[in-house]
């Protein structure tokens, strides 16, 4: 099986020929669905993908009224997860060990929202009394 991730949508490579070649891919420069309005950015970690949950977590996020607008598989460098939590450094005692965890595997990113819903107006004016 040349990828962890077979059949699940996902892909991850599993040596350095298949890393070169999903990079080609997985490019910054590749066109994006992202949207950057009215979005979050959320985040699946390595451990979650090495126990095979993301389809769970992907089920979870749509059972619960949100869109993923786009979503990418990439490796983090130390030095970019370290800018990504530098937010909690110093206000976790386990600062060192998240960016560990952002660094020992593939993480999925992706925009969400929730999903646009139509709003009933009732125009009636009348009151109760």
């Amino acid at each position: 099986e040349s990828s962890s991730l077979v059949g699940t949508g996902l892909a991850c490579p599993s040596d350095a020929d298949e890393a070169k070649l999903f990079s080609s891919f997985f490019s910054t420069k590749r066109l994006t669905t992202a949207t950057y309005e009215e979005c979050t950015c959320c985040a699946i970690k390595p451990h979650i993908i090495k126990e095979k949950l993301v389809g769970k977590v992907l089920k979870n996020l749509i059972s619960n009224g949100f869109v993923v607008s786009a979503i990418q598989m990439f490796k983090m460098e130390r030095a970019a997860a370290a800018e990504f939590l530098e937010v909690y450094d110093g206000v976790v005692p386990e600062y060192r060990e998240m960016v560990d965890e952002m660094c020992s595997g593939p993480i999925v990113a992706m925009e969400i929202r929730f999903k646009p819903t139509s709003i009933r107006i009732n125009n009636d004016t009348s009151t109760e009394e």
